[in-house]
């Protein structure tokens, strides 16, 4: 029978050396998820939590094992915001850096959603203007495809799962993308483009609270009717 010393030797992002480790490995990743699911919320965190040693000793292929385990068995909600911030800092500034390149988006996507519910505050603005982006794309030409409305498949067709895990914070980083990000702004003026940033809008609408400060601007983004209105708001030309 697993003790709570069984888990945290066996089951732990800690490793074992190479040669025991390939067997034991096989038989944990089988388990593990089953064994899970009825371990106290305390154990898990403690086990996850060790993450953090791994991370401080800098040896980055222990490292990438203890968080290919926390991902085995969804357990990004024991994190601490350090491992977060290690983990989610280098694929946001990738997300960035490769704007527009199809298969770099659709990768860093692919890496970040299963954190999208746990971002650190401090990465929040940049993790949602790159999202944004992302998933809105941009005007284009192609020899091979009759279409100029371009965007990175792969990843559009996660960002909106992602966006369901905003809450009042992330849904504030995204009015501040809109409103200041002058590449998003730009983009935006194609309806094509638009219509984009309107599907995101209203799953963040969706999702805010009734205190959000920035609803009327939510409200005129997701409404065609009121694209004068939003462009007011969202240029400071009308008040809140």
């Amino acid at each position: 029978m697993y003790t709570k010393t069984s888990w945290q030797t066996d089951c732990s992002p800690h490793t074992h050396t190479r040669a025991a480790h390939r067997y034991l490995r096989s038989n944990i990743e089988f388990a593990v998820p089953i064994l899970w699911s009825v371990l106290p919320k305390e154990v898990k965190q403690q086990i996850v939590r060790r993450v953090d040693q791994e991370v401080a000793a800098g040896n980055q292929a222990k490292t990438k094992l203890a968080f290919d385990f926390v991902k085995h068995v969804d357990g990004q909600r024991f994190l601490s915001p350090t491992a977060r911030t290690y983990i989610l800092s280098p694929l946001v500034k990738k997300l960035k850096a490769g704007r527009d390149e199809f298969s770099v988006e659709d990768s860093c996507v692919r890496d970040l959603e299963p954190y999208a519910a746990y971002t650190p505050a401090t990465l929040l603005d940049d993790y949602v203007s790159a999202l944004t982006v992302t998933y809105v794309g941009h005007i284009g030409s192609s020899s091979r495809f009759n279409r100029r409305d371009f965007y990175a498949d792969g990843a559009a067709l996660r960002i909106p799962k992602m966006f369901q895990a905003f809450d009042d914070k992330a849904a504030e980083a995204f009015v501040k993308a809109v409103r200041e990000n002058s590449l998003l702004k730009g983009r935006v003026r194609e309806p094509v483009k638009m219509r984009r940033l309107r599907s995101l809008g209203n799953i963040v609408l969706e999702k805010v609270s009734g205190e959000f400060r920035d609803i009327a601007l939510l409200e005129a983004l997701v409404d065609p009717e009121h694209e004068e209105e939003f462009a007011e708001l969202r240029d400071g030309r009308r008040g809140r």
